[in-house]
């Protein structure tokens, strides 16, 4: 009789669990079935399936466009490449001059770098180091090379997307500047204006483009990072001191 009963529990203890487990599962059905009833209830607006995509679509398009939107915007509404603020020295010893001055700022007391055509005017920046382009904003002149009042070539490096236009110290649209376009250096309270001869684009590892060669006459190297917001290569220009 007693094991009788002992045999009997056992099977009810193996029993039960599975019961529990089947009410589980009818009472995951019912809650189930009671939402399935209250979405049928709710009223989607049709017009959410045209907006939503709209606003992806637009949310895509100002991602690619914003980088690109200083490219846009000179494209639109170029800077005036005839005309500077700054008063140019002798500017009758220059035949065919391209440009102007408004004469609307006094010449500079630190040496700066202008491009009429990109919108450059920036200080030009002596240090040992391109990192001092971390710290303060210009253009850097490698130690090495020359200057206007030496012979040899003059080597400048500047950013192009650490900041972007209107800020006039950026490299942003160099890749604008083309052969026969203008650059005027102040240097020592006086102006130097160069004629690009010749564009390039190399390998970050070509340091003969930055070769500050004596035995040449005057001329300047502009070089900075190219395709835009990438450091692959780099893009070169090179210019002639007008005399």
């Amino acid at each position: 009789m007693k094991n009788s009963l002992v045999a009997k529990l056992f099977k009810l203890n193996n029993i039960t669990p599975a019961i529990i487990k089947i009410k589980n599962y009818i009472a995951a059905w019912e809650n189930w079935k009671t939402w399935k009833a209250r979405l049928k209830n709710i009223k989607v607006d049709k017009r959410a399936f045209l907006v939503i995509p709209i606003i992806i679509l637009c949310g895509s398009a100002l991602y690619l466009i914003f980088p690109l939107w200083p490219k846009i915007v000179y494209g639109i509404n170029p800077p005036k490449k005839t005309e500077i603020d700054y008063p140019i020295s002798y500017p009758s010893s220059y035949s065919g001059l391209s440009f102007t001055s408004n004469n609307s700022k006094p010449i500079p007391t630190a040496n700066r770098l202008v491009i009429p055509k990109i919108g450059v005017d920036a200080e030009i920046l002596d240090s040992s180091s391109l990192d001092i382009l971390f710290t303060k904003e210009g253009v850097w002149r490698e130690p090495q090379s020359a200057n206007p009042l030496l012979k040899g070539n003059m080597v400048i490096a500047g950013h192009r997307f650490q900041y972007t236009p209107p800020n006039t110290n950026t490299f942003y649209n160099l890749d604008d500047v083309k052969n026969g376009d203008r650059i005027i250096v102040f240097w020592q309270k006086h102006s130097y204006i160069y004629e690009v001869y010749k564009t390039s684009t190399v390998d970050p590892t070509d340091i003969a483009v930055r070769i500050p060669d004596i035995g040449i006459q005057h001329e300047i190297t502009l070089y900075t990072c190219t395709p835009l917001y990438t450091s692959k290569d780099r893009y070169v220009i090179n210019a002639k001191l007008l005399t």
